[in-house]
């Protein structure tokens, strides 16, 4: 077997048939789906299991307990046979060559992992879009596609804003077991953030294939307000995260400044999707969050460095200011 796909599954009613038949319809042969479904409670499970019926591509583990995607991408990847690994959305479109291309150029390549480009796709109107709300890994420069690593990029902030998606990468699936790559399974959202810096941090070759590949479908509408806010709160849980891998990884002191600027940057960015009522409630874990840390906050109070003042700042008023917007713009 040469790829495995993996695809985590919850109330996929709607989307799930369009998702096999793409997978069905794949340019590729010699390649398994693994459909992990996180305890339904519509008709999902009954389509797939009618769907993939007597196909030996397809596969369905059912979980007795709802343990949200990032579990569910572990089990799948448990489960997995592939000399290679994907990881699909099961909402989201894909080009039929799409595994085909994915699989040739990190073959070829011999790398632990390959990023393709991607686009975005407006699911009310399904008008595709071009990609200005995530930085890709594939926009890295020609001197890039044939191979590189973390320590190859600068400015070093590229690191954590053009790296954190799974699904437009392949995986070499020996490289993820003997890394012990999985994903964190206490996040409501963010996982795979983690998953795909834990790669980057730790794959020796890196390749890009220069082709639009994956569509991810946008629609803003389909997420409430609760669902918003703890996605939002998970990133406190997710940099904690991150920032433990960095010192496991003796990384930390090295990252410290990119990584902090790459913090503000999504909390501004989240922040302004919060209602007003979660305000103080956002900046009480902010202001714990750096107080776990001892290095960052006693050189907060201490360095005359921009970005502390800034973050002290933003940590005192309890508003990103004008400022920040302007500093990060520059950076």
């Amino acid at each position: 077997m040469k790829v495995s796909v993996i695809i985590p599954v919850y109330n996929a009613e709607n989307c799930i048939s369009n998702c096999i038949k793409n997978c069905k319809n794949q340019t590729f042969s010699d390649f398994e789906v693994i459909f992990v479904d996180d305890c339904s409670k519509d008709k999902t499970t009954e389509i797939i299991s009618e769907k993939i019926k007597n196909d030996d591509h397809f596969r369905l583990i059912q979980l007795k307990k709802n343990r949200r995607q990032g579990y569910a991408r572990n089990i799948g990847l448990e489960h997995a046979k592939g000399d290679y690994v994907m990881f699909f959305d099961v909402d989201d479109d894909y080009s039929l060559n799409f595994i085909e291309k994915m699989y040739n150029k990190i073959s070829s390549d011999n790398a632990d992992m390959t990023a393709c480009k991607f686009c975005l796709i407006d699911e009310k109107s399904g008008k595709t879009t071009e990609n200005t709300d995530f930085a890709m890994l594939a926009d890295y420069p020609e001197n890039f596609h044939n191979g590189f690593n973390y320590s190859d990029i600068t400015p070093v902030i590229d690191l954590f804003n053009k790296s954190n998606t799974i699904w437009d990468k392949i995986f070499r699936r020996n490289f993820l077991l003997e890394n012990n790559i999985k994903f964190p399974t206490n996040l409501f959202n963010k996982e795979d953030d983690v998953f795909a810096l834990r790669t980057l941090f730790l794959a020796k070759k890196i390749t890009i294939l220069n082709k639009v590949l994956y569509f991810y479908k946008i629609n803003p509408e389909k997420y409430n307000s609760n669902f918003q806010k703890q996605a939002i709160y998970d990133c406190f849980l997710m940099f904690d995260l991150i920032r433990n891998d960095l010192q496991e990884y003796g990384l930390l002191e090295q990252f410290r400044l990119d990584f902090m600027k790459y913090e503000i940057f999504t909390l501004k960015y989240y922040y302004r999707m919060l209602e007003q009522k979660c305000h103080e409630d956002f900046f009480y874990k902010l202001q714990n969050s750096y107080k776990k840390y001892e290095i960052f906050s006693r050189e907060i109070k201490n360095s005359d460095n921009v970005l502390f003042k800034l973050i002290t700042k933003v940590l005192e008023t309890k508003e990103f200011s004008p400022e920040i917007d302007i500093f990060l713009k520059n950076y």
